[in-house]
């Protein structure tokens, strides 16, 4: 496990100072002090530790964000708040926000993206969820995927400021869910 964690903390570091085209197997290993083996016996591919390294980076992050919102928001506020968190979270953070480059080897643009995202989109917006008795949970997070990397790769200046954000998911995101949240939105 130790090894495992040195190489995910090498490899965010190589993220955070090179971008994600910089980083390689045989860089990453070395970083961490261990064998190119050890890298691809844990982690598989490149593709799968990059995915990895940024998910945990962003639930660690999420994590504190959630810690930091009131616990009595109803669910579909807490959503919002979630989504404009999410959005701060990966624009403040020097490895998160690498994300965001097109043509970078961003694990956002490439094929299985939505696939890797919807494990750490179900652990964070899982309380805003549980909140939603009677939404199809799996359809309710790829929404959710969707709109989040909409929301960080397209912005404009009707959303740029939170609460922008805020507006405009209450107008266009709280009325796709409507019939689930009734009065409780």
């Amino acid at each position: 496990m130790r090894s495992a964690q040195r190489i995910l903390d090498a490899a965010v570091r190589m993220i955070e100072e090179d971008g994600f085209e910089n980083v390689n197997v045989v860089a990453v290993a070395k970083a961490a002090g261990v064998s190119r083996q050890t890298v691809y016996t844990i982690f598989g591919s490149r593709e799968d530790l990059v995915g990895q390294a940024m998910a945990v980076v962003a639930f660690d992050l999420f994590k504190d964000v959630r810690a930091g919102l009131p616990s009595d928001l109803p669910p579909g506020e807490l959503l919002i708040e979630l989504v404009v968190m999410a959005r701060r979270v990966v624009r403040g953070h020097p490895a998160l926000s690498r994300l965001l480059t097109p043509g970078a080897d961003s694990p956002f643009f490439e094929p299985r993206a939505i696939e890797r995202a919807l494990p750490l989109a179900g652990a964070f917006f899982r309380e805003a969820l549980d909140g939603l008795p009677g939404l199809d949970e799996a359809d309710a997070l790829e929404l959710i995927v969707r709109i989040v990397f909409s929301v960080l790769l397209m912005d404009s200046p009707a959303v740029h400021e939170d609460d922008d954000l805020r507006t405009s998911l209450r107008r266009w995101v709280l009325p796709l869910l409507v019939p689930v949240l009734g009065s409780r939105r």
